[in-house]
């Protein structure tokens, strides 16, 4: 159901001087891989991270239920899964990008991940006089909620009461720029499959909140709003999120192309939408960046600041 979004993502990213990298689960279908090849320079599949994944059986892990508000009816069971951009341990750094984002600049969106130190990420809530790329302290996360006030149309009003051990602020988990470390990844499964853990507690949000939390503790750097914008917004930034949940319209398309798709892959068909000129624009559009570059043929959202190709298992066909 996310294939629409990710085809649009990787086409917003032709143009990145940097690796585009796509991370798939198993289920992904073949012939919609086959696809998305034709936009990203690598596809790699990971496993999932999977809520309630707790008795850590066979070294598999997953985020706690306890991390999760209304855990039985979620639609995040399987978000955790985004921390697996830091098992990319073939390059320096990457800049991970939701699906349901769609880049506008590409110039700007390189700019970020080549000039902010990891790891960076839009701060949530009331950050006067923050800058690009200045650092966020732990604390931001824990203080400040009592200035979130509003008024009703009855002229009364109200503030927003929270928990006291419960953060006030967080990150915008949809744009993160992160420095991949296996025993960083492998910490974080640990930590966040601990059914008792002291620190965990529901959110709607879960993984937005958790990361927050511990990636603040790593010193987070400010990333302006301008390159995590929500949908529908003016002024040309270069990060727009498509699809938000208000109008309920999904960069990956409605039920109807949904529903033709799941049938012709029923039927060993190719991807029923897909242009045949997909291919030769995608190459000619990288093959015109690295001519104007110089870069030797590094693309971006896993945006990389150095590779090793043969640790990614895969090369690609430019």
């Amino acid at each position: 159901e996310y294939f629409l979004g990710a085809m649009m993502l990787g086409w917003s990213l032709l143009e990145s001087r940097h690796d585009v990298v796509l991370l798939v689960t198993s289920d992904v279908p073949a012939c919609y891989r086959s696809a998305l090849q034709l936009v990203y320079t690598h596809v790699v599949e990971v496993d999932y991270l999977r809520m309630n994944a707790d008795l850590k059986q066979d070294g598999i892990y997953g985020p706690s239920s306890r991390l999760f508000k209304r855990p039985n009816k979620t639609r995040f069971a399987n978000v955790f899964t985004k921390l697996q951009a830091l098992s990319l341990t073939c390059y320096e750094r990457v800049l991970f990008l939701d699906l349901d984002v769609w880049v506008r600049d590409v110039e700007r969106v390189d700019r970020l991940f080549e000039q902010l130190p990891a790891p960076a990420a839009l701060q949530r809530g009331e950050n006067p006089g923050a800058t690009l790329g200045c650092p966020v302290p732990y604390e931001a996360c824990w203080r400040g909620y009592a200035r979130k006030v509003w008024v009703e149309e009855d002229g009364k009003t109200y503030r927003e009461h929270h928990p006291a051990f419960e953060q006030a602020s967080g990150i915008n988990a949809g744009v993160m720029l992160l420095q991949p470390s296996a025993a960083l990844l492998q910490f974080l499964k640990e930590d966040m499959s601990e059914w008792d853990h002291p620190g965990h507690y529901a959110t709607y949000m879960p993984e937005q909140e958790y990361l927050g939390r511990m990636l603040a503790v790593l010193d987070t750097e400010y990333v302006e709003e301008q390159y995590a914008a929500r949908a529908n917004a003016d002024g040309g930034w270069s990060v727009d999120r498509v699809g938000g949940y208000q109008d309920g319209w999904n960069s990956w398309g409605g039920s109807t192309w949904s529903g033709r798709a799941r049938e012709g892959e029923r039927r060993g068909e190719a991807l029923p939408t897909l242009h045949p000129g997909w291919r030769d624009a995608s190459r000619a559009k990288r093959r015109a960046r690295r001519s104007q570059t110089g870069a030797p043929g590094l693309e971006g959202s896993a945006l990389s600041a150095g590779r090793d190709e043969a640790a990614l298992g895969l090369s690609g066909e430019d």
